[in-house]
């Protein structure tokens, strides 16, 4: 034991030997602590990480959103026009549309709404071709929303802000008018409901629209006659 002892204080009283030393037992210290360290941390998901007090988790990521065929839905649209409430019910299945307004019924056939006595629309009063459920999609998916906000059920919310004159382009029309159209969109897979303003875009002091969509892809057939 004393000549190994002594063997070691030859080895220390080299100067190089003694930094060697020292920084190998600083290394070991660092190690050892390093573990301590990880060994006791509680273990969190990014996903946590962001939760706020309402277990929401709100991100500002690109969109990613997964393109899935939409064939058939049941859809509401509840206009808003300065107070005026319009309530316009109707079903798609593919490519054939059948809705009603005030206890009238209409259906859309390659863009274009006729009565059911075969009359076609020309002036009818609400657009309601601008925001077919593929149209709106297609909207979201290609322009960046402001804010996006996760649920714990899958659901998601996005707020877009849009000036008027680049939601007319997704219409081919020009709109100088000033303003944004402000839009709502609450999706979980598919499009559930979509709220928009577009109380500038027509250049009226309210113009406000609901949209709720039902039964996505889960209709078997349309009878338009």
């Amino acid at each position: 034991m004393k000549e190994k002892y002594r063997k070691y204080k030859e080895f220390i009283s080299v100067p190089k030997n003694r930094s060697l030393t020292l920084l190998a037992l600083y290394g070991i210290f660092f190690i050892f602590v390093f573990i301590i360290i990880n060994t006791h941390k509680p273990t969190k998901s990014p996903v946590q990480d962001n939760i706020n007090e309402n277990n929401i988790v709100e991100t500002k990521e690109d969109n990613k959103n997964i393109e899935v065929e939409v064939t058939s839905y049941e859809y509401t649209y509840d206009f808003n026009i300065n107070d005026i409430v319009t309530n316009i019910k109707g079903t798609y299945y593919n490519g054939d549309e059948l809705f009603s307004l005030n206890n009238s019924k209409y259906y859309i056939k390659e863009g274009i709404i006729y009565s059911m006595d075969n009359i076609k629309q020309d002036n009818f009063e609400y657009p309601i071709l601008k925001f077919k459920y593929n149209i709106m999609d297609n909207i979201i998916n290609n322009y960046p929303y402001e804010t996006k906000t996760e649920y714990k059920d899958g659901t998601i919310k996005y707020e877009y802000i849009i000036a008027n004159n680049e939601f007319g382009k997704y219409y081919n029309e020009g709109n100088a008018n000033e303003g944004n159209v402000l839009i709502t969109i609450i999706k979980n897979n598919y499009i559930n409901q979509i709220n928009m303003d577009l109380s500038t875009y027509y250049n009226v002091s309210k113009y406000l629209l609901e949209i709720k969509y039902n039964n996505i892809n889960n209709i078997e057939s349309l009878d338009t006659n």
